[in-house]
């Protein structure tokens, strides 16, 4: 990211404009189940990412293992199907502060699903990154009156 602005800024729209969806998800009447609404939003989005690839990135060489199809597959059903359908009713049924903290342990699995899945070890930054994710978890989600018996030990 260092020396790429643009980048940055991508990346931040790209959460923003996810944490606006997320918050009109919460406030919408739907008579279409969250599953269904979930599945053509992925395919819609899907497609205008492919026809947005196609015009702006040159066409890439398929040159993927066995392996990689199959990680190709469990990210396109697990990661990106079941986890956004959960995702999508924990975010109308759960309190913002919950729900919000909630998704921040999709780092957390995805560092160590990564060392199991792809061999990917974490780095000691990574390591520094997990506990900064568990204590805004921890501070967010533990009670007042928990904290307060805490601080007067």
């Amino acid at each position: 990211m260092a020396g790429r602005p643009v980048g940055v800024a991508v990346m931040l729209g790209a959460a923003l404009s996810w944490a606006i969806g997320t918050l009109m998800m919460r406030r919408a009447h739907l008579t279409l189940p969250v599953e269904a609404l979930t599945v053509w939003m992925m395919l819609l989005t899907a497609a205008t990412l492919w026809v947005l690839a196609l015009a702006f990135e040159p066409w890439p060489h398929w040159r993927f293992s066995a392996r990689m199809w199959g990680l190709l597959a469990y990210g396109v059903l697990f990661n990106y199907g079941f986890a956004q359908i959960i995702w999508f009713s924990l975010a109308r049924h759960l309190p913002p502060a919950t729900s919000a903290m909630s998704v921040m342990m999709v780092p957390l699995i995805g560092t160590a699903s990564a060392t199991v899945i792809a061999g990917e070890w974490p780095r000691w930054t990574d390591g520094v990154a997990v506990v900064c994710v568990m204590a805004a978890i921890a501070a967010v989600l533990v009670p007042p009156a928990v904290w307060r018996g805490l601080l007067k030990r």
